[in-house]
């Protein structure tokens, strides 16, 4: 997520695309966070970038609640997209936000599974399972905001007076909130967690490692080699069930076959 915020460019297109649209943040906030990153505009200064005064005038708000020259920082009014100037109520509707969308992709797809064996039993367990895996991904979103929010404006500005407001957007806000965020693993399913984690991993890679090495195709296909060779010895040692999913069952009856 951290990168999400400064280096978006790092990430696979289409995992940026996923989070840019569960996220609904008006991407001139996302541009303005990497403005103030990378040091290009400081709130209290002048400055003659006018894409927050334009974002305040979409909302319905006063042009000037955008202005970075006469604002210590951008008014959570703005930064809430004009939802609520509470950061508590922000925080509580981007959860629902985040449930209702994702629910309305986690049951279809529970349900068209638990059609394999429709009984009640199954059925049971797919909603479920679509209510756990959607409460984590609206926990997921709203803890982004709950870090944000907290250090910007519940917070940190009473814990730390003297510290520049524009800190707290720059870096500090973002980063607690890519923190909090990860801990919304914990709702998930076990299982579930460890298949989210092979599947977030390679993409964290992607932005720790230089491209210099990410360009070299023998470390994929080395990696590629050694995860193969785990899956098949697995199979030989009659730990096949151990490989979870579509794959784990046409290993299974090619090696029976």
């Amino acid at each position: 997520m951290y990168a999400w915020f400064y280096s978006p460019e790092k990430l696979p297109p289409s995992y940026n695309s996923w989070i840019k649209k569960m996220s609904c943040i008006d991407q001139r906030i996302i541009v303005m966070l990497k403005k103030l990153h990378d040091k290009e505009i400081q709130f209290g200064q002048p400055s003659c970038h006018r894409s927050l005064e334009d974002l305040s005038r979409d909302l319905g708000l006063d042009p000037k609640m955008g202005s970075i020259e006469e604002n210590d920082a951008l008014p959570c009014q703005v930064l809430h997209s004009n939802i609520s100037g509470s950061c508590e109520v922000h925080i509580a509707y981007r959860w629902l936000k985040g449930f209702e969308s994702s629910i309305a992709i986690y049951v279809p797809l529970s349900l068209m599974f638990a059609l394999r064996d429709p009984t009640t039993k199954n059925f049971k367990r797919a909603l479920t399972s679509a209510i756990r895996s959607s409460a984590f991904l609206a926990t997921f979103i709203s803890n982004v905001w709950l870090g944000i929010c907290a250090t910007r404006s519940i917070i940190g500005p009473k814990l730390f007076p003297n510290v520049n407001r524009n800190r707290y957007d720059e870096t500090i806000g973002p980063l607690i909130g890519s923190f909090l965020c990860g801990w919304s693993i914990l709702i998930e399913n076990p299982k579930r967690r460890g298949e989210l984690a092979l599947f977030v991993v390679p993409k964290a890679l992607t932005v720790v490692l230089p491209k210099s090495l990410q360009q070299h195709r023998i470390i994929e296909t080395v990696l590629f080699g050694l995860s193969t060779g785990v899956i098949i010895r697995s199979l030989i040692d009659g730990k096949g069930r151990k490989v979870r999913g579509v794959f784990g069952k046409t290993l299974h009856w090619i090696m029976n076959a």
